[in-house]
């Protein structure tokens, strides 16, 4: 049942992500953003968080982990091999934006749009595949 739930939540909340706005940078330099990646769900009784993989534009191979937030959202954050991180919000509204993070990414703004794909494997774990693209 909970999977069910999540599942209903996790795929409402990525099929409205349509058009973005892009947000200046604090610099005033956009550059586009690509990411693909995969992830594996974990349950718990006030949510789920998301563990996984990506290739990012300016990240290269990365981590992230996401959780769900109290409002239907979910953050998200991806972690580059030398330790930077990026902060990914997607709102419960369908928006997605990048929020901050560290190093060089401490002032990072834009939005992105993300299309995934959830699927309950045979053993029961399951997973997210997606692909976003954006302006950072």
């Amino acid at each position: 049942m909970r999977k069910t739930i999540a599942a209903i939540l996790f795929g409402t909340l990525f099929a409205g992500l349509g058009g973005a706005t892009t947000f200046s940078a604090a610099n005033g330099t956009e550059r586009p953003w690509r990411a693909s990646g995969t992830g594996v769900f974990t349950f718990m009784e006030d949510g789920f968080v998301i563990d996984g993989t990506s290739i990012n534009t300016y990240l290269g191979k990365a981590t992230f982990h996401a959780e769900s937030t109290s409002d239907g959202g979910l953050t998200a954050t991806a972690t580059a091999a030398n330790g930077d991180q990026l902060v990914i919000v997607f709102a419960p509204s369908g928006e997605a934006f990048f929020s901050g993070g560290t190093g060089r990414f401490a002032d990072a703004t834009g939005t992105l749009i993300n299309t995934s794909t959830e699927e309950l494997l045979p053993d029961g774990t399951f997973i997210s595949e997606f692909t976003q693209t954006g302006t950072i």
